[in-house]
């Protein structure tokens, strides 16, 4: 028996799935089972389970001729053992400390909230950050949900409050999760979690833009049921549809986002600074250079700070950051040119010349993502010699799988190393700190 039972059905997503299965084996927390449903694939989506079952006897694969997404659910659900139960959709992925942050609350949370559910982050098709979602920013209300659905993913549910809701729907062909949620909140209580630990990926065979219109029946046919359910029956629904029309180029080649869009914003480098100055940080060390980096000699002359490094490896910008110090009267001294060398494949800093202080705080921000999924993956196993006892770690761009990714292979690596709390900037900011066991 697992203390968390995660449902996945699929019809036809290889293209998708060894993410979601990847994201469940990098939980933090490692007590679930991962119950794989085939309603009927075509592809190679079966095959592809069964290698990772094959692997982790946590991933239970069960095969079926195509019934639908909703009996699918209520089928997989007869095979969970765990106590909380959860969904992630096929071609979704979890950010590696979901688990473990959801089942905290739960375990200390009365027995009147069943229900956790968190912030979430939409990805492009390829899974690269696209949006914080909006969704949740709604305040849940047990009447308000009857007309937004706040308590999107990622959710985790008790056992007792999944069974008392009745469960999945059979006949709820489309909208599902919003039916239930709706009973849900007549049964139990939601708690919110403002961290974005779920990945929802837009691409072109999303059933959310395929099957717009019977979102929409099925909703409205959800809400109407729990009216008559509440004895609301002096409120009426009303349905309200709107439709844009947009051309799009086929031929056109999407472009690139521009780099200032990953670039630290104005918000973010003055929290870094009033964190610096409340923790009395002594020594910086930065991966990346731009405005951080003359943000740090400022606060060097000023003596916020004794020492900082920042590591560039890109000669341009190397020369640039240099030229922009001289102009402001700074020296150039604390940035290092350091080109990328292969780490285990991963390009990173080549630091064999570098001078570098013992670290209070290291800003990652850099190599650039796009080099390699998990460019910044190498920077404990090269920096952590020259790390404190203390030492804070800021991972900028923590929206991004890729960050997610690498922080959750350092949680699992080094056991004193603490996700201590996330900050909501335009790309995501992981505080991490090492912590005495």
């Amino acid at each position: 028996m697992s203390k968390i039972s995660l449902i996945t059905t699929f019809i036809d997503r290889a293209a998708y799935l060894p993410d979601c299965i990847e994201s469940t084996l990098g939980q933090t927390f490692e007590d679930w089972e991962l119950i794989l449903f085939d309603d009927g694939s075509t592809d190679k989506s079966l095959d592809i389970c069964l290698e990772y079952a094959r692997q982790d006897f946590r991933i239970k694969v069960i095969q079926s001729e195509h019934v639908g997404r909703a009996p699918a659910l209520v089928e997989a659900y007869k095979h969970c053992t765990g106590k909380y139960i959860g969904w992630l959709d096929s071609d979704d992925f979890l950010a590696p400390t979901c688990l473990e942050d959801t089942v905290g609350l739960l375990d200390r949370l009365s027995q009147d909230v069943g229900v956790v559910y968190t912030d979430y982050i939409v990805t492009n098709e390829d899974g690269s950050f696209k949006e914080y979602g909006k969704v949740t920013q709604t305040p849940y209300s047990r009447e308000k949900i009857l007309v937004q659905f706040m308590t999107y993913q990622f959710r985790l549910i008790r056992r007792e409050a999944y069974e008392a809701a009745g469960g999945v729907d059979p006949t709820c062909l489309c909208c599902m999760d919003v039916d239930f949620c709706i009973r849900l909140s007549e049964v139990t209580g939601f708690y919110h979690l403002q961290k974005p630990l779920y990945f929802c990926r837009h691409h072109k065979d999303c059933i959310t833009f395929q099957k717009r219109f019977q979102q929409i029946e099925f909703t409205a046919r959800s809400v109407r049921q729990a009216l008559k359910r509440r004895g609301m029956n002096n409120i009426e629904l009303e349905v309200q549809t709107f439709t844009r029309f947009t051309l799009i180029d086929k031929l056109a080649k999407p472009s690139a986002p521009k780099s200032s869009a990953w670039a630290l914003d104005e918000d973010t480098l003055q929290w870094i600074l009033d964190f610096i100055q409340e923790n009395e940080i002594k020594t910086v060390v930065e991966l990346g250079t731009g405005e951080s980096t003359l943000m740090f000699a400022e606060a060097q002359k000023k003596g916020v700070i004794e020492d900082f490094r920042s590591l560039e490896h890109d000669s341009v910008w190397y020369e640039s950051i240099i030229s922009r110090l001289s102009e402001k009267g700074f020296s150039s001294e604390s940035v290092l040119f350091c080109p990328l060398r292969l780490i285990n494949s991963i390009p990173w800093y080549d630091i064999s010349k570098a001078s570098l202080p013992t670290i209070d705080l290291l800003l990652v921000d850099g190599p650039p993502g796009d080099l390699h999924l998990t460019s910044r993956y190498p920077v404990l196993s090269q920096l952590k010699p020259f790390l404190s006892a203390n030492t804070f770690i800021l991972i900028d761009d923590f929206y991004r799988y890729g960050e997610q990714q690498a922080v959750g292979h350092w949680l699992k690596e080094y056991p004193t190393l603490k996700l201590v709390d996330l900050i909501k900037t335009q790309t995501g900011l992981a505080v991490l700190q090492f912590q005495p066991d």
